[in-house]
């Protein structure tokens, strides 16, 4: 993920937010080199009911609130 950010030029003073009753994600979350977007499961994409198109796995945070 912060691979990403650093390609869409994340700004200091930017906040990543919620939208759709997504969760938030804080820039030090999402600068971890642990945290991935996932697009795929065993070489197929995700399906809807698992994030399709992309998926937050980030290892500090619980399971229940990898965000989809």
């Amino acid at each position: 993920m912060s691979c990403l950010l650093d390609v869409v030029s994340l700004q200091e003073e930017s906040a990543l937010g919620r939208r759709y009753g997504t969760s938030t994600v804080s820039k030090d979350l999402s600068q971890r080199a642990q945290t991935l977007l996932a697009m795929q499961v065993n070489g197929e994409p995700l399906h809807l009911d698992h994030g399709f198109p992309i998926r937050l796995i980030a290892p500090a945070r619980l399971g229940v609130n990898q965000t989809k």
